[in-house]
């Protein structure tokens, strides 16, 4: 499965779903005045931590920055 899913998508199926979890919250982010636990817990994450080392990881910035901007 994961190197025919590599093939096809260009990535492991782990990184698609970082990815992913990375978009969502990109859109509640600038949507929504949820507070960063939420997102995590909607984004399929354990915790705001969690949350802000993925995306930072994913983006260069953390949450807060992106949300401001």
């Amino acid at each position: 499965f994961t190197e025919v899913f590599g093939q096809a998508m260009g990535r492991t199926p782990s990184d698609y779903v970082r990815h992913v979890r990375v978009e969502r919250a990109k859109q509640l982010l600038s949507q929504t005045n949820a507070t960063l636990d939420t997102i995590a817990h909607q984004t399929g994450l354990t915790d705001a931590a969690h949350l802000s080392r993925i995306f930072r990881r994913a983006t260069g910035q953390s949450p807060g920055r992106f949300r401001r901007k």
